[in-house]
């Protein structure tokens, strides 16, 4: 996913997939927004460990 882990685009995906099945959207369905909610950078992420966190 990109970015926005598919905020952005999902409902428009979901449009596209059923159309091109011929099938109603609900039949698609919508994902779930899945791990990083929130995106993290690396040196974020390493600063969690030097901050007492297990290895």
């Amino acid at each position: 996913m990109g970015l926005c882990q598919g905020r952005m685009c999902g409902l428009t995906l979901a449009q596209i997939i059923a159309a091109e099945r011929n099938v109603d959207i609900e039949q698609v369905g919508y994902y779930t927004i899945r791990a990083p909610i929130k995106l993290l950078s690396l040196g974020e992420l390493a600063s969690l460990v030097s901050r007492g966190g297990k290895q």
